[in-house]
């Protein structure tokens, strides 16, 4: 027995420490092409080598610096709840499509609304209230939107709209539907340095401008057909400078046509994204590349009946594409997305918990046959541990532990008893809820402040904090990385109950209720949470949900209870009830 744990032992550590040199290994080289690009004179063969030694033995000196992270929103929407606009046969392939092609280009985070879930509430969500909290200032943003378009005067002025799957077409129009002074609201909430909206509908109302000095760049890099001084030059330029650029399958009174299995915008927007939009086969492609292609081929293809429209919403800078040509010719420089090293770190953490557990029960092993050999084996023989105590060690601390704070909690205030069941719940019933708990809310009820009485313990060396008000245990912490509600099961599953997290094996994700309160009036380290807390986790995934698919997280950050659409990622601090 002792031979066979020290085998699953070694091989646990041989695992961790291989996947380990992996992850440190890609994280200390970037995310890859989609963010930096080697400096150098390409055009010569004998300078690429030089160039590719030097990277090699001085990999931050010698990489340009594009993107940190990159995010993608995509949106398609084929069936509309009012029937008038009509349906659309490929928006949602559409949108599939690109997601797809933006996975392949090394996008981080992409998100992805269809049909019912592409609500006004869900895309504002996502563009207000999630994007503008974890965006950084060297990101960069791509939001997709394949479905209808409408144009309208307004105050003397045409103003377009996107509609989304909830849009009203006549008595609530403004009020569900998304115009081009909500993108620019929403545009200067994100902090992200580029941000590109591609529209696969018809509308006006742009407003849009060109950078001044827009044309004499286009003309430099069409002139380079590699890398040249110039060119590096003009990569730094306009990768440095905010850029918020837009364009659009065509505009007022022009109707978007379909192909045989795309919308016709999106299918050479697709082809664009290739390399047939890179002009000078340099394997940068900005997003001005795309523009120019795309207006012309689709005005070819519609025998001009439809011709997009692109251009800057805010900024002078470009938002590029590094296309895989690049990385063909350079293949040490493969890159490895965020998402790749999310799953590697997620599997480290797995076989940490695994190898702590085995290191327990080592201890516990060794321990009793030092034992079994001072007794010539009647400790063995002798020990009668029941089958929770082999796999659950630290059991009689927890019951120590535990027998404390049962005896704490028959103080003279009364225990607050909160919902633990999880419902199907609206914003009416949370509305009220809130009200009558006392929760606290910025917008439901923002004089709410639940009484909390905390204290943080470590049991068998794992963190957890006790409200004696509610009666709750909660994780100190919680989740190291952020999942979509799908995967939290097996987090509770594995990372906590099956390891038995501070000696229990009945933790579970939050009722609303239960998240509710943990919210404070005040924020403390930009998170409205007390600091007994871990404050790393903005987002909360609660076990309520709105409806199918569609989920009631809490914003830490904010302090504001928003439902959310499941696709979209957020962590996990679970909780146990103490009686």
């Amino acid at each position: 027995m002792k031979n066979r744990k020290r085998q699953y032992f070694i091989k646990a550590l041989v695992t961790i420490s291989a996947l380990s040199l992996l992850v440190t290994r890609v994280c200390g080289e970037g995310t890859g092409y989609g963010n930096e690009l080697p400096h150098g004179n390409y055009s010569d063969p004998a300078a690429a080598e030089t160039a590719q030694t030097a990277a090699e033995k001085t990999r931050t000196s010698s990489t340009l610096k594009l993107y940190d992270k990159s995010w993608a929103v995509v949106i398609g929407i084929n069936q509309y709840e009012n029937k008038k606009w009509s349906t659309l046969r490929y928006a949602v392939a559409d949108a599939l499509a690109v997601e797809s092609k933006l996975d392949e280009l090394g996008f981080d985070e992409i998100i992805s609304l269809t049909d019912e879930r592409a609500t006004k509430r869900n895309i504002e969500q996502l563009l207000k209230d999630r994007l503008p909290y974890v965006t950084k200032e060297n990101d960069r943003v791509l939001v997709f939107f394949a479905g209808h378009g409408h144009t309208r005067e307004l105050h003397g002025r045409e103003q377009g709209f996107l509609i989304p799957t909830d849009g009203d077409y006549q008595k609530n129009y403004s009020s569900t539907t998304i115009s081009m002074e909500d993108i620019r609201n929403l545009s200067s909430k994100i902090p992200a340095k580029h941000i590109y909206y591609v529209i696969d509908a018809c509308y006006s109302g742009l407003g849009l401008k060109p950078p001044a000095t827009s044309k004499r760049d286009l003309e430099l890099k069409s002139a380079g057909g590699s890398f040249h001084e110039g060119v590096e030059g003009y990569l730094n330029k306009i990768t440095s400078r905010i850029a918020v650029q837009i364009i659009t399958a065509g505009g007022k009174n022009e109707e978007a046509e379909e192909g045989e299995s795309h919308g016709l915008f999106t299918e050479y927007f697709l082809k664009g994204l290739e390399g047939e939009a890179d002009r000078n086969k340099d394997h940068i492609l900005t997003a001005s590349e795309i523009g120019v292609y795309t207006s012309k081929e689709v005005s070819v293809a519609s025998d001009n009946e439809q011709t997009p429209g692109f251009g800057w919403i805010d900024g002078e800078g470009e938002f590029v594409f590094i296309l895989p040509g690049l990385r063909d010719k350079y293949p040490h420089r493969d890159p490895v997305s965020e998402k790749k090293i999310r799953k590697l770190k997620l599997k480290i953490e797995n076989l940490y918990i695994y190898v702590d557990m085995l290191e327990r029960e080592n201890k516990r092993l060794e321990t009793l046959l030092a034992k079994s050999d001072e007794s010539g084996g009647s400790a063995v023989e002798s020990e009668k541990r029941p089958p929770e105590a082999t796999i659950n060690p630290g059991l009689e601390e927890q019951k120590r532990i535990m027998a404390e704070i049962m005896q704490r909690m028959k103080s003279p205030h009364k225990i607050i008893k909160l919902r633990m069941i999880p419902s199907t719940i609206n914003t009416t019933k949370i509305r009220k809820q809130f009200e009558a708990m006392g929760f606290r809310d910025v917008e439901w009820n923002p004089d709410g402040d639940f009484p909390n009485e905390y204290e943080a313990i470590s049991i068998n060396g794992d963190k957890i904090v006790v409200d004696y008000t509610s009666g709750l245990m909660w994780q100190q912490s919680g989740s190291i990385n952020e999942m979509l509600f799908n995967e939290t099961a097996d987090y509770v599953k594995y990372n906590l109950n099956g390891r038995h997290f501070a000696c229990f094996d009945d933790w579970r994700l939050p009722t609303l209720d239960e998240l509710a309160s943990l919210i404070e009036p005040v924020k403390n380290n930009d998170s409205h949470i007390d600091n007994v807390f871990d404050n790393e986790q903005q987002w909360l995934w609660s076990c309520d949900r709105k409806r199918s698919g569609v989920n009631w997280p809490l914003s830490l950050n904010t302090g504001i209870i928003r439902f959310a659409d499941e696709n979209i990622r957020s962590y996990v601090r679970c909780v146990r009830s103490l009686k």
